[in-house]
């Protein structure tokens, strides 16, 4: 990492003070993956709104086990370790608010528009394309009779920038950097992700689940567009309706019949390139 500056975790903290999301960060140099290693210090104890922030993975992961990688020090990769009552609510919602935490962050520093590709990007529509600026891996556990237990891991891409021949053209990735066209500080950046997931996570303590789901459908791109939806054993075609309260993807094929798709990947246009 010679001439790249690491994250400075004191003004960070600064940055979040009083919050409980980040009170307590593990900063590494290196790690194979912070979800990783976020999971050994959920089940050794670690607190509720722990964050571990790494400037470079070996084994970085997101949905489908497909490797995330990133350059040393030039994007955020973060994971928030969550802990909360067995009888609350379900590990999806914190997929969906880490996703609209990136987003508000994004919108108000940059005045940007970015929005929400269903259930787990954060996106940026430049021209007719979709483009990945950041995704969400949440891991739950069950941590004893009355306590669940997660690890909610994101890669945001801040600095790097990519060549046309290092793009994969179904999933096309796009920087804050070469959308502005300049290099991005990224304490702030990263302060403003996690006050925007404490104050989602309060609000969900509190069973505001539909308050989550009207702003992802305000914020959900696609809406109108045909779109493919994939998963490696079946597949759906149609136009995308929205999300329902659950914050499962509503489609409707060519035959007007309605479908409620609980998982998989939505490709749109370009992006399916592979058909069937």
């Amino acid at each position: 990492m010679t001439g790249i500056p690491q994250l400075d975790i004191a003004h960070l903290q600064r940055l979040l003070h009083p919050l409980r999301v980040g009170r307590h960060i593990r900063h590494e140099t290196v790690c194979a993956s912070t979800n990783d290693l976020a999971h050994a210090m959920l089940e050794g104890g670690a607190p509720s709104g722990t964050v571990v922030v790494a400037e470079e993975q070996t084994a970085g992961r997101g949905r489908f086990q497909r490797a995330w990688k990133s350059e040393a020090g030039q994007n955020l990769l973060f994971t928030v370790i969550v802990r909360w009552p067995r009888d609350g609510f379900a590990p999806t919602w914190l997929t969906l608010a880490a996703a609209l935490s990136v987003r508000q962050a994004v919108e108000e520093l940059f005045h940007l528009s970015p929005k929400i590709k269903w259930p787990n990007d954060v996106v940026l529509t430049l021209g007719d394309g979709v483009q990945k600026l950041a995704g969400v891996l949440t891991e739950a556990t069950t941590l004893g009779p009355r306590e669940q237990g997660a690890v909610v891991g994101v890669g945001l891409n801040v600095n790097q920038v990519w060549m046309p021949h290092d793009q994969d053209p179904e999933r096309p990735r796009v920087s804050l950097a070469s959308a502005l066209g300049r290099r991005i500080d990224r304490e702030p950046l990263l302060a403003g992700c996690l006050a925007s997931f404490d104050e989602h996570l309060t609000n969900l303590s509190k069973g505001h689940t539909g308050d989550l789901v009207a702003e992802a459908q305000r914020h959900l791109t696609g809406i109108g567009r045909a779109a493919h939806v994939r998963l490696p054993n079946r597949s759906w075609r149609g136009i995308l309706v929205g999300i329902d309260r659950d914050y499962h993807l509503l489609l409707r094929d060519e035959h007007g019949e309605p479908h409620c798709i609980s998982a998989g990947e939505v490709l749109f246009g370009s992006q399916d390139l592979r058909g069937g």
